[in-house]
């Protein structure tokens, strides 16, 4: 069997310094958390406003071909 060692352990300083550590990077992952979802929420906002912008461009442009359309045949009964 092999025993496994540890390496000396550390001090109360060092075990401290490892808790503060482990705090700040707690806290810049909660930061960068709340950063991508508050991204996510921005980029789906968007995206609805574009699908909203691109529903009404067609329907502007539908109206203005069936207009197109209308004139023409119109053009065709005066000829």
């Amino acid at each position: 069997m092999v025993k496994v060692t540890f390496g000396p352990r550390r001090s109360p300083e060092a075990d401290d310094q490892v808790r503060i550590e482990n705090k700040r990077l707690k806290a810049k992952l909660e930061t960068l958390l709340f950063a991508k979802q508050q991204s996510e929420r921005e980029a789906g906002d968007w995206i609805a406003k574009l699908e909203n912008d691109k529903l009404q461009l067609h329907k502007v442009w539908k109206d203005e071909v069936v207009k197109g359309l209308d004139m023409e045949k119109k053009l065709q009964g005066l000829k």
